[in-house]
């Protein structure tokens, strides 16, 4: 699958550091100026030291973990990535699926994704969450039921809040 391709390996045209540096200029000088936004899987870890200097130029990053096998490893991960980008904007994302193992995620591997996701937007560790279900949310998946229960329990919850907030009840 395309997504277990070392980056220098990927179809088509990969941009320099200068040209992300000048495509960066061009976005940021708009009337309203573009965010870019950086796809960071745990895998990029293995090479810091080429990697800060791509994800010093993009303004948010989208965490990801591709294999369920290794959401285990997330907290370890994830704390790896801050040493690379240690104030950087970023998003976690959450898989409903376990596509690099082409498999269900499992509701236990699900569930303690979800509890650390919000272990990390409650320590105001991340801006946010990005959920890909796209293709798996009318299939009748215990993860994408679960998701949506904790979407539902926790989606009132407030960046950095240390608890969780109650709910606004409707008068």
């Amino acid at each position: 699958p395309r997504h277990e391709r070392r980056h220098d390996e990927r179809d088509g045209k990969q941009l320099t550091l200068e040209e992300l540096r000048a495509l960066r200029k061009r976005l940021h000088s708009y009337d309203r100026p573009v965010d870019m936004r950086l796809v960071f899987y745990e895998r990029d870890l293995d090479h810091p030291e080429e990697t800060k200097p791509v994800v010093d130029l993009f303004d948010t990053v989208m965490f990801w973990t591709w294999y369920g096998k290794n959401v285990a490893a997330l907290e370890k991960n994830f704390r790896a990535y801050r040493k690379i980008a240690p104030t950087k904007p970023t998003l976690l994302g959450i898989y409903m699926w376990d596509f690099g193992g082409s498999q269900p995620l499992g509701e236990e591997v699900m569930k303690a994704q979800l509890d650390f996701a919000l272990k990390l937007f409650r320590a105001g560790e991340i801006e946010g969450f990005v959920f890909h279900c796209t293709p798996l949310v009318n299939k009748g998946l215990p993860e994408v039921e679960m998701t949506r229960r904790w979407i539902i329990e926790h989606g009132n919850e407030k960046f950095g809040c240390g608890v969780q907030q109650a709910a606004p009840t409707a008068e």
